[in-house]
């Protein structure tokens, strides 16, 4: 999710990368009932062209998150994954290579029938990524996973993503950006479709995400809190029951092991989840730390207030972990 500031000097360029994504998915549909090679390709350079055309990351990240969510509805079978380089998967967000990879596997529906050198056309895809534009500059980049660390430390992982989300966290006040991640918890608490997705959800059982509401909706925050440790460490032992063959399923910390082990390269926000992750299953030295975590909680040795603003920054977890786990699942499949 991102915002666009519609009163921007820039909103002309805004309009301008806006209307050259919707041509690439217009193309990219019509091309479902008949397609050459040539209007795939042309259908790339479009989507190329629209990301040079800005060096806004909040605008690119809207408009391929966009584009992600109208070729998903395409196809539900994938093609041999695209070896994208490590700098680009450290320096865009998850959203776009979502949107990249979400292209390929539109392609893979729109060739069915035809003879295709998929090798060639991942090549060629591999050097459309080459060109894309960091907008990140080296010693931005530098910055940017320390702030995110920081961020961990204080609870939070990237979920929303509220415009230039990672310079943001570089500043020494983060107070607006975790306001706007509040008010979006709490709306997204208040939501059918997060509950009902939730509750449908392969990672979660059904009856603890009830209770988890019922508990949170009630103010009864330790309760909710607990129940959100629970779920937590259930999707991390799910995710590794998924991807490992050992004869006992990992769980708290080695599970989080298993989850790193996953990642070719970590997105920023994906590197921030690990050392949240690290932090929430850390030692409690014989229950005598500062602050909430699984241990201390699941073992009983909590003896403080556990505040609303506690429960949301593990609700957002949650959230986190339910958008991604079935993704890592792919891309650890197809790089096996």
């Amino acid at each position: 999710m991102v915002k666009i500031d519609t009163g921007n000097p820039e909103e002309k360029e805004e309009i301008g990368l806006q209307r050259s994504i919707d041509s690439s998915s217009e193309a990219l549909s019509h091309s479902q009932a008949k397609i050459v090679t040539a209007d795939l390709i042309t259908s790339l350079a479009s989507f190329q062209n629209a990301m040079k055309s800005s060096n806004m990351a909040a605008i690119t990240a809207l408009s391929a998150s966009n584009l992600a969510h109208q070729i998903a509805k395409l196809t539900n079978v994938t093609l041999p994954q695209v070896n994208i380089s490590s700098s680009y998967n450290n320096i865009f967000s998850s959203i776009q290579i979502d949107s990249v990879r979400n292209i390929v596997n539109s392609v893979n529906q729109i060739m069915n029938g035809f003879q295709f050198d998929y090798s060639k056309f991942a090549a060629n895809l591999g050097e459309i990524l080459k060109n894309i534009p960091s907008p990140y500059s080296e010693d931005e980049i530098n910055e940017i996973i320390p702030n995110v660390e920081r961020l961990a430390e204080q609870g939070w992982v990237i979920y929303y993503d509220f415009g230039d989300v990672y310079r943001r966290i570089s500043a020494d006040n983060i107070q607006e950006l975790e306001n706007e991640w509040l008010t979006q918890l709490k709306t997204d608490l208040s939501s059918e479709n997060v509950y009902r997705e939730l509750k449908e959800s392969f990672l979660y059982p059904e009856t603890l995400i009830e209770s988890m509401f019922e508990s949170y909706k009630s103010g009864n925050y330790y309760a909710a809190y607990t129940l959100a440790t629970l779920a937590i460490d259930g999707a991390l032992n799910r995710n590794s029951e998924q991807v490992t063959n050992e004869g006992r399923i990992p769980v708290g910390r080695r599970s989080v092991e298993v989850l790193d082990k996953q990642f070719v390269d970590k997105s920023f926000s994906e590197a921030g989840l690990v050392h949240w992750l690290q932090i929430f299953f850390k030692d409690t030295n014989n229950f005598t730390i500062d602050d909430p975590n699984r241990h201390m909680i699941g073992h009983g040795r909590w003896e403080g207030t556990i505040y609303e603003k506690d429960f949301l920054k593990l609700f957002n977890v949650i959230l986190y972990l339910l958008r991604s786990i079935e993704f890592w699942h792919y891309s650890f499949l197809e790089n096996l």
